[in-house]
């Protein structure tokens, strides 16, 4: 999914959305973001504490 936030008819940012999880079963090597997006995943399921936005 990919979701735009606008201001003034300006797209001020972008953000995708995936399934990491799926994607990583398609057993496709991932790029360096693919591979951070899905590390982040993984994180958050240890601990669900962190924040969505920053990953911390």
């Amino acid at each position: 999914m990919t979701s735009f936030d606008t201001e003034d008819g300006r797209i001020v940012r972008m953000a995708e959305y995936a399934d990491a999880f799926m994607y990583a079963g398609l057993r496709v090597r991932p790029n360096g973001a693919e591979f951070r997006a899905l590390l982040r995943a993984v994180a958050r399921m240890l601990s669900p504490v962190r924040s969505s936005r920053s990953g911390r």
